[in-house]
């Protein structure tokens, strides 16, 4: 097994387990580490009750982590974060060709650090690999090991560039899932044929990919499903056609419902007011 690791503490007695930053420190890296599986079968890390922050880089391969007794998985590009008092629990297997990155800090200023950047209540990020990553724990560790005059203020500039790193790449992350083509092309479906009966394996069929995927990419960047997001357009495209003179079964019919009862429930649902209320409510 390959490791490469450095600590603060480490001229102290059980260094591994101290888990506080000096008084005054505002954010401060009291250890980090590297390690890969090289010929041993499986490795296996707990801590328990511990008062510092953690996060975990997966270079490669999968890292099994515990929470709530379950066990879950984050896959090469994941970064998993612990905080104070949370179960750190996780391990690797060889066959899985697993390779991570750690890093334990601490500090009156931590806290709001991830806060700000939306990643306190984070438990996994998973971004595009960045060699920087790599350079900022391999940094830190060497800082640790050679400890001298400047490490802490080191060690602190590049535990918040890591920080910033995850946070801005995230968001860069989202922005390009929500302009693939595959997304794109859902979309165009939609409103092509929004006053079509359509269903979801219509519209993943010709996006050119599964149910499940479909699913995720919406709810991710509409935050609804694919089929509510149809409703949703047609509600809105009804609340113009309520200003016209079309009955009801016309509207319901140019949006693709079969049944004016059943889109009337639907967008009473949406607006709270069935379509005759609206329309009169409109008028005045």
């Amino acid at each position: 097994m390959f490791i490469n690791s450095g600590y603060y503490y480490k001229d102290l007695p059980q260094y591994e387990i101290i888990d506080s930053a000096p008084a005054g420190q505002i954010l401060f890296v009291i250890s980090a580490g590297h390690y890969k599986l090289l010929t041993l079968d499986f490795h296996n890390t707990v801590h328990t009750n511990r008062n510092d922050y953690q996060i975990i880089y997966v270079k490669s391969g999968i890292l099994y982590y515990f929470e709530q007794g379950a066990e879950h998985t984050a896959e090469a590009g994941s970064f998993v974060f612990f905080k104070p008092g949370e179960l750190q629990k996780y391990s690797c297997y060889l066959k899985d060709n697993t390779d991570i990155y750690w890093v334990h800090f601490s500090g009156s200023s931590a806290a709001m650090i991830l806060q700000s950047n939306n990643l306190l209540d984070s438990r996994t990020v998973t971004i595009q690999a960045n060699k920087r990553f790599e350079q900022l724990f391999n940094l830190m560790i060497s800082n640790l090991q050679n400890r001298d005059a400047y490490t802490n203020s080191l060690n602190t500039l590049y535990i918040q560039e890591l920080i910033l790193s995850i946070a801005k790449e995230r968001e860069v992350t989202n922005v390009k899932d929500k302009t693939t083509p595959e997304y794109l092309k859902a979309v165009q479906y939609i409103n092509d044929h929004l006053s079509e009966k359509m269903s979801l394996p219509d519209i993943a069929r010709f996006a050119n990919v599964t149910t499940k995927t479909l699913t995720r990419h919406f709810e991710k960047n509409q935050g609804m499903s694919p089929m509510k997001y149809v409703n949703f357009l047609r509600i809105e495209k009804a609340k113009l056609l309520l200003q016209t003179n079309n009955s009801i079964s016309q509207i319901a019919n140019a949006l693709g419902f079969e049944d004016p009862l059943y889109f009337s429930t639907v967008f009473r649902r949406y607006t709270g007011l069935s379509p005759e209320k609206y329309r009169k409510a409109s008028e005045k």
